[in-house]
């Protein structure tokens, strides 16, 4: 056993989710990899005195479904999932994919069929405590271009922070953003002006998202152009060079270099996959490098990201508008970012 999975998991009980006695957890895995976490995070519910429930995922089972059910299958959420969603006090899932292009091939349409069956747990799930993180696996190392030790030092650098220390430093970011009522962001590849009525910044800090490290809205409106200049995926599929041209919080053109069926497939998803969901900027300086994870790549300083589709309650956005919740993440080089009338970046480096 790594020690590092064992601190890992001691971050995620006790500081994360704030695991206490009496507590219903469920503990997800998207595959079986994800084992070595799960097990040392079930240990310390257990001596907490939380009641646990652990899960993982057959990969083949779920690529098998996709491709084979019908629609009635597709689109069917069960009584069960429901009860289990509201009586779960934390849901914490772990992504250790065995092969991140085993549902690649999978018909567009039933990944989306399958994903708007989530529809209505999805605003239950958010208002619990809940985690994502990964398990350094041997696919999550290819994809990176990384031997698996090398991948293993790369997760454990970003995730075992001092989370309190960066909150603080994230809570004084958002002192200058909270009362401004619009950001711009002018650069190579992107034009984009945002408004932020009643709209709240909010900080990833190591609790819902593993690693954190990101200050984050939704916001009211979008207007402007944008060329996303990193690789991002959505339903096991890489897109690169995706642009955007928003009006009035809604994307209205689109263009891709790869998968450009694929993206004009999931903007067509439900009829708020289109709308701005989230601006934000990431702050972890720990993770060094772009992998092609959003889960990392997201938090990287000195980048930006949006999303489109559903956006966040506790910001003021709609978070049941979509299913769809995809973030797009870019470089910050070159660009001027504005916060009402307070340039905060500056050819691309932080000036606050």
């Amino acid at each position: 056993m790594d020690k590092r999975t064992v601190k890992l998991a001691k971050i995620i009980v006790n500081y994360s989710t704030k695991i206490k006695k009496g507590d219903n957890v469920l503990i997800l895995s998207t595959s079986p990899l994800g084992r070595p976490l799960a097990v040392e995070i079930a240990k310390l519910c257990i001596d907490k005195g939380a009641h646990v429930t652990v899960n993982y995922r057959t990969p083949e089972i779920s690529e098998y479904f996709l491709k084979h059910a019908n629609e009635e299958q597709l689109k069917h959420l069960s009584e069960w999932s429901k009860k289990q969603a509201e009586e779960t006090d934390v849901r914490i899932m772990i992504d250790a994919p065995e092969n991140l292009a085993q549902t690649k091939n999978c018909p567009d349409r039933n990944k989306q069929l399958s994903a708007m069956s989530m529809a209505p747990i999805l605003p239950i799930i958010s208002k619990k405590r809940w985690l994502i993180v990964n398990h350094p696996t041997t696919a999550l190392a290819q994809e990176a271009g990384m031997s698996l030790s090398e991948y293993e030092d790369f997760v454990y650098d970003a995730c075992l922070r001092n989370w309190p220390r960066l909150a603080k430093i994230q809570s004084d970011m958002i002192k200058v953003f909270e009362n401004a009522k619009t950001v711009s962001v002018r650069g190579p590849g992107i034009d984009m002006h945002f408004r932020l009525d009643n709209r709240t910044w909010l900080q990833s800090d190591g609790t819902n998202n593993m690693p954190g490290g990101e200050v984050f809205t939704s916001p009211s409106d979008a207007n402007g152009k944008i060329y996303i200049d990193l690789p991002t995926y959505y339903n096991g599929k890489e897109f690169r060079g995706i642009e955007l041209q928003f009006k009035n919080g809604k994307v209205v053109s689109h263009n891709s270099s790869t998968n450009l069926q694929s993206l004009t497939s999931i903007l067509n998803t439900d009829p708020g996959a289109k709308n701005i969901a989230e601006l934000a900027f990431g702050t972890n300086f720990g993770v060094k490098q772009v992998t092609g994870n959003t889960l990392f790549d997201e938090k990287i300083g000195g980048t930006m990201h949006i999303a489109i589709g559903r956006g966040f309650s506790e910001a003021g956005g709609d978070d049941s508008c979509s299913v769809v919740h995809w973030d797009m993440v870019r470089t910050l080089k070159g660009c001027t970012v504005k916060v009402g009338r307070v340039v905060v970046v500056k050819k691309g480096k932080w000036v606050i």
